[in-house]
């Protein structure tokens, strides 16, 4: 759709502006001190509301929308903040992982799994393992176990309004949208399109959505395979 259009073109163009922002690491700095007070309150809403918070509305605690939005601007800069030296940076760190978690977001828990490695750095990890071997088994082996058992309980535990297991709902949303990509591999349905082709491509009886939630299945939906690969290739040249 249009609105979605705009909301991608000031995506890009918020990432032009934050990239000349963080240009130099004195300004990152400053950002990042700015930032840390933010966290805080954030925390401290959090953890202030728990309790009083009305659940019938599903609204967690906090002050923004939803618990994967504030972990999703939250995450990324884990890694930077742990990286960074200095006992005000590391305290500021321990802030923002003890807001990460008070969030209940599973799958920011799943993301920072990932992301432990970019902490000491790619090059510094690879050097620990190549001077401790023997470690590499059992980190793999504890990351695997740690990271079965929080999606054991996100797809068993975890239940809908309906009281259904939410793994039932969130697999048809993904089948849906997988539908969406068989019947449309080509352009999708359209930026912005999978609320309102949603009832069209709709697969099973579980609760509607607005989302996919999963952003490679939504990606793949609405801008077909040739959007998704040209985020694949834009992720890949930042890499390089």
């Amino acid at each position: 759709s249009l609105l979605a259009l705009f909301d991608w073109l000031a995506a890009a163009r918020a990432f032009v502006l934050a990239a000349n922002l963080l240009g130099t690491e004195a300004r990152a700095r400053l950002f990042l001190a700015g930032m840390v007070p933010v966290i805080v309150v954030e925390l401290a809403v959090n953890l202030g509301q728990r309790g009083d918070v009305d659940l019938f509305t599903m609204q967690p605690p906090g002050t923004l929308l939803k618990s994967n939005i504030a972990a999703g601007f939250l995450l990324p800069w884990l890694p930077v903040l742990w990286s960074l030296p200095g006992r005000a940076w590391r305290a500021a760190a321990a802030v923002a992982t003890a807001s990460l978690l008070s969030f209940g977001s599973h799958w920011s828990l799943i993301c920072l799994l990932a992301a432990l490695p970019f902490i000491p750095g790619p090059g510094a990890a690879a050097a620990l393992l190549r001077r401790r071997p023997r470690w590499l088994g059992p980190v793999v082996a504890a990351t695997a176990l740690l990271l079965g058992a929080l999606l054991w309980y996100k797809f068993t535990q975890r239940v809908d309004t309906e009281g259904n297991p939410i793994s039932i709902s969130r697999v048809q949303w993904w089948r849906s949208g997988a539908k969406m990509l068989a019947e449309n591999p080509w352009t999708g349905v359209g930026l912005g399109g999978y609320a309102s082709a949603y009832l069209s491509y709709k697969i099973g009886t579980g609760q509607h959505s607005l989302s996919a939630h999963s952003f490679p299945v939504r990606l793949l939906a609405e801008t077909g395979l040739p959007g998704f690969l040209g985020v694949v290739f834009l992720l890949a040249a930042w890499w390089r």
